[in-house]
Protein backbone atom coordinates (compact mmCIF):
# COMPACT_ATOMS: atom_id res chain seq x y z
CA UNK A 1 0.00 0.00 0.00
CA UNK A 2 1.45 3.44 -0.90
CA UNK A 3 2.70 5.65 1.90
CA UNK A 4 0.48 8.54 2.94
CA UNK A 5 1.45 11.73 1.16
CA UNK A 6 1.82 15.13 2.79
CA UNK A 7 1.39 18.60 1.36
CA UNK A 8 3.27 21.75 2.40
CA UNK A 9 3.19 25.28 1.00
CA UNK A 10 5.97 27.83 0.64
CA UNK A 11 4.85 31.45 0.36
CA UNK A 12 7.05 34.19 -1.06
CA UNK A 13 5.79 37.53 0.28
CA UNK A 14 4.94 40.61 -1.74
CA UNK A 15 8.07 42.36 -2.96
CA UNK A 16 9.09 45.48 -4.86
CA UNK A 17 9.70 45.61 -8.59
CA UNK A 18 10.71 48.20 -11.16
CA UNK A 19 7.81 50.20 -12.55
CA UNK A 20 6.19 53.58 -12.95
CA UNK A 21 6.78 56.08 -10.19
CA UNK A 22 4.24 55.99 -7.38
CA UNK A 23 1.41 58.50 -7.73
CA UNK A 24 0.68 58.52 -4.02
CA UNK A 25 0.82 56.52 -0.81
CA UNK A 26 0.44 52.79 -1.39
CA UNK A 27 1.08 53.08 -5.14
CA UNK A 28 4.63 51.74 -5.19
CA UNK A 29 5.26 49.03 -7.83
CA UNK A 30 4.88 45.70 -6.02
CA UNK A 31 4.73 42.08 -7.14
CA UNK A 32 2.05 39.81 -5.74
CA UNK A 33 2.83 37.25 -3.03
CA UNK A 34 3.12 33.77 -4.55
CA UNK A 35 3.29 30.18 -3.42
CA UNK A 36 4.78 26.85 -4.49
CA UNK A 37 3.39 23.57 -3.19
CA UNK A 38 5.42 20.48 -2.25
CA UNK A 39 3.65 17.12 -2.29
CA UNK A 40 5.91 14.54 -0.67
CA UNK A 41 6.06 10.97 0.53
CA UNK A 42 8.67 8.99 2.44
CA UNK A 43 11.53 9.70 0.03
CA UNK A 44 10.28 11.55 -3.07
CA UNK A 45 8.47 14.80 -3.84
CA UNK A 46 6.69 16.75 -6.56
CA UNK A 47 6.79 20.56 -6.62
CA UNK A 48 3.94 22.52 -8.18
CA UNK A 49 4.93 25.82 -9.83
CA UNK A 50 8.12 27.79 -9.38
CA UNK A 51 8.59 31.28 -8.03
CA UNK A 52 10.08 34.19 -10.00
CA UNK A 53 13.28 35.86 -8.86
CA UNK A 54 16.59 34.21 -8.05
CA UNK A 55 16.37 34.99 -4.35
CA UNK A 56 12.85 33.59 -4.14
CA UNK A 57 13.91 30.37 -5.86
CA UNK A 58 17.00 30.02 -3.65
CA UNK A 59 14.84 30.33 -0.54
CA UNK A 60 12.43 27.76 -2.01
CA UNK A 61 15.30 25.34 -2.66
CA UNK A 62 16.58 25.66 0.90
CA UNK A 63 13.06 24.97 2.17
CA UNK A 64 12.66 21.87 -0.02
CA UNK A 65 16.00 20.48 1.13
CA UNK A 66 14.75 20.62 4.69
CA UNK A 67 12.29 17.81 3.93
CA UNK A 68 15.11 15.38 3.06
CA UNK A 69 13.33 13.98 0.00
CA UNK A 70 14.31 13.58 -3.67
CA UNK A 71 12.58 16.10 -5.91
CA UNK A 72 11.55 14.14 -9.02
CA UNK A 73 9.12 16.49 -10.77
CA UNK A 74 8.30 20.18 -11.03
CA UNK A 75 4.77 20.47 -12.40
CA UNK A 76 3.68 23.74 -14.03
CA UNK A 77 -0.03 24.55 -13.83
CA UNK A 78 -0.23 27.12 -16.64
CA UNK A 79 1.87 29.11 -19.08
CA UNK A 80 2.39 32.45 -17.34
CA UNK A 81 6.09 33.21 -16.86
CA UNK A 82 5.86 33.72 -13.11
CA UNK A 83 4.90 30.06 -12.68
CA UNK A 84 7.81 28.51 -14.60
CA UNK A 85 10.68 30.99 -14.97
CA UNK A 86 12.27 29.60 -11.80
CA UNK A 87 12.77 26.23 -13.53
CA UNK A 88 16.27 27.06 -14.74
CA UNK A 89 17.56 27.78 -11.26
CA UNK A 90 15.65 24.91 -9.66
CA UNK A 91 17.10 22.42 -12.14
CA UNK A 92 20.60 23.65 -11.37
CA UNK A 93 20.04 22.63 -7.76
CA UNK A 94 17.94 19.53 -8.57
CA UNK A 95 19.47 18.24 -11.84
CA UNK A 96 17.62 14.91 -11.72
CA UNK A 97 14.20 16.53 -11.56
CA UNK A 98 12.06 17.19 -14.63
CA UNK A 99 9.88 20.19 -15.35
CA UNK A 100 6.57 18.96 -16.82
CA UNK A 101 3.33 20.48 -18.12
CA UNK A 102 0.52 19.72 -20.53
CA UNK A 103 1.19 20.32 -24.25
CA UNK A 104 -0.94 23.47 -24.24
CA UNK A 105 0.91 24.91 -21.23
CA UNK A 106 4.28 24.11 -22.82
CA UNK A 107 3.13 25.88 -25.98
CA UNK A 108 2.17 28.99 -24.01
CA UNK A 109 5.43 28.89 -22.07
CA UNK A 110 7.43 28.69 -25.30
CA UNK A 111 5.53 31.70 -26.64
CA UNK A 112 6.18 33.75 -23.52
CA UNK A 113 9.87 32.72 -23.49
CA UNK A 114 10.46 33.80 -27.09
CA UNK A 115 8.13 36.79 -27.51
CA UNK A 116 10.46 39.84 -27.35
CA UNK A 117 8.06 42.25 -25.61
CA UNK A 118 7.33 39.71 -22.86
CA UNK A 119 11.00 38.91 -22.38
CA UNK A 120 11.76 42.62 -22.13
CA UNK A 121 8.95 43.07 -19.60
CA UNK A 122 10.34 40.48 -17.18
CA UNK A 123 13.91 41.70 -17.53
CA UNK A 124 12.62 45.24 -17.03
CA UNK A 125 10.68 44.70 -13.81
CA UNK A 126 13.28 42.35 -12.27
CA UNK A 127 16.60 43.44 -13.85
CA UNK A 128 19.35 40.89 -13.19
CA UNK A 129 16.98 38.83 -11.02
CA UNK A 130 15.50 36.38 -13.55
CA UNK A 131 17.22 34.09 -16.09
CA UNK A 132 18.17 35.72 -19.39
CA UNK A 133 17.82 32.29 -21.06
CA UNK A 134 14.80 30.68 -19.36
CA UNK A 135 14.07 26.95 -19.39
CA UNK A 136 10.53 25.87 -20.25
CA UNK A 137 8.89 22.63 -19.06
CA UNK A 138 8.77 19.42 -21.07
CA UNK A 139 5.51 17.89 -22.25
CA UNK A 140 3.95 15.52 -19.72
CA UNK A 141 3.26 12.08 -21.18
CA UNK A 142 -0.28 11.30 -20.10
CA UNK A 143 -2.54 12.91 -17.53
CA UNK A 144 -1.04 11.80 -14.24
CA UNK A 145 2.19 11.81 -12.25
CA UNK A 146 3.16 8.89 -10.02
CA UNK A 147 4.53 9.70 -6.59
CA UNK A 148 5.47 6.61 -4.60
CA UNK A 149 2.49 4.69 -5.94
CA UNK A 150 0.08 7.59 -5.51
CA UNK A 151 -1.56 9.10 -8.59
CA UNK A 152 -1.45 12.88 -8.98
CA UNK A 153 -4.08 13.71 -11.59
CA UNK A 154 -3.71 16.60 -14.02
CA UNK A 155 -7.08 18.22 -14.70
CA UNK A 156 -7.59 20.72 -17.50
CA UNK A 157 -9.98 23.41 -16.30
CA UNK A 158 -9.97 25.82 -19.25
CA UNK A 159 -9.54 29.48 -18.40
CA UNK A 160 -8.22 30.63 -15.05
CA UNK A 161 -6.32 33.88 -15.39
CA UNK A 162 -5.16 32.48 -18.75
CA UNK A 163 -6.36 29.81 -21.15
CA UNK A 164 -5.43 26.11 -20.85
CA UNK A 165 -5.04 26.30 -17.08
CA UNK A 166 -4.75 23.10 -15.04
CA UNK A 167 -4.93 21.94 -11.46
CA UNK A 168 -3.25 18.96 -9.81
CA UNK A 169 -5.59 16.65 -7.91
CA UNK A 170 -4.18 14.40 -5.18
CA UNK A 171 -7.03 11.98 -4.39
CA UNK A 172 -5.19 10.07 -1.66
CA UNK A 173 -5.13 13.16 0.58
CA UNK A 174 -8.24 14.89 -0.82
CA UNK A 175 -6.23 17.89 -2.07
CA UNK A 176 -6.21 20.13 -5.12
CA UNK A 177 -3.26 22.37 -5.99
CA UNK A 178 -5.09 25.02 -7.94
CA UNK A 179 -2.44 27.35 -9.38
CA UNK A 180 -4.15 30.56 -10.48
CA UNK A 181 -7.65 29.10 -10.42
CA UNK A 182 -7.83 30.14 -6.75
CA UNK A 183 -6.57 33.45 -5.34
CA UNK A 184 -6.29 33.99 -1.60
CA UNK A 185 -6.69 37.63 -0.51
CA UNK A 186 -4.94 38.79 -3.70
CA UNK A 187 -6.76 40.41 -6.63
CA UNK A 188 -7.07 38.09 -9.62
CA UNK A 189 -5.26 39.05 -12.82
CA UNK A 190 -7.89 39.99 -15.42
CA UNK A 191 -5.63 41.40 -18.14
CA UNK A 192 -6.37 38.59 -20.59
CA UNK A 193 -10.14 38.84 -20.20
CA UNK A 194 -12.87 40.90 -21.82
CA UNK A 195 -16.49 41.56 -20.80
CA UNK A 196 -17.62 38.29 -22.36
CA UNK A 197 -15.02 36.08 -20.67
CA UNK A 198 -15.57 37.86 -17.35
CA UNK A 199 -19.22 36.79 -17.30
CA UNK A 200 -18.52 33.81 -15.12
CA UNK A 201 -19.94 32.46 -11.91
CA UNK A 202 -17.64 34.02 -9.31
CA UNK A 203 -19.43 32.62 -6.30
CA UNK A 204 -16.95 31.57 -3.67
CA UNK A 205 -16.23 27.85 -3.78
CA UNK A 206 -14.52 25.90 -1.05
CA UNK A 207 -12.37 22.79 -1.18
CA UNK A 208 -10.84 21.53 2.00
CA UNK A 209 -7.46 20.94 0.36
CA UNK A 210 -7.29 23.66 -2.31
CA UNK A 211 -4.01 25.60 -2.43
CA UNK A 212 -3.80 28.89 -4.31
CA UNK A 213 -0.70 30.18 -6.08
CA UNK A 214 -1.17 33.87 -5.20
CA UNK A 215 -1.83 34.29 -1.52
CA UNK A 216 -1.03 36.47 1.45
CA UNK A 217 1.59 35.27 3.89
CA UNK A 218 0.25 33.64 7.03
CA UNK A 219 2.41 32.82 10.06
CA UNK A 220 2.30 29.07 9.41
CA UNK A 221 2.65 29.28 5.63
CA UNK A 222 6.32 28.28 5.49
CA UNK A 223 6.14 25.51 8.01
CA UNK A 224 4.93 21.96 7.77
CA UNK A 225 1.25 21.44 8.34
Amino acid sequence: MPDQLKLDVFVAPMRSMQGAAAQGAGDDPMWSPMSSTLIHGASQAVLVDTLVTNDQVDALVDWIEGFDVKLTTIYITHGHVDHWIGLARLLQRFPNARGLATPEVVGRANFEATHPPLAAYWQGIFPGEVPAAPVVPEVLDGTAIDLEGNELRVLNVGRGDTEHSTVLHVPSIDAVVAGDIVYNQVHMMLAETDPRTRRVDCRERHHRGAQSAHRRVRPQARGRR
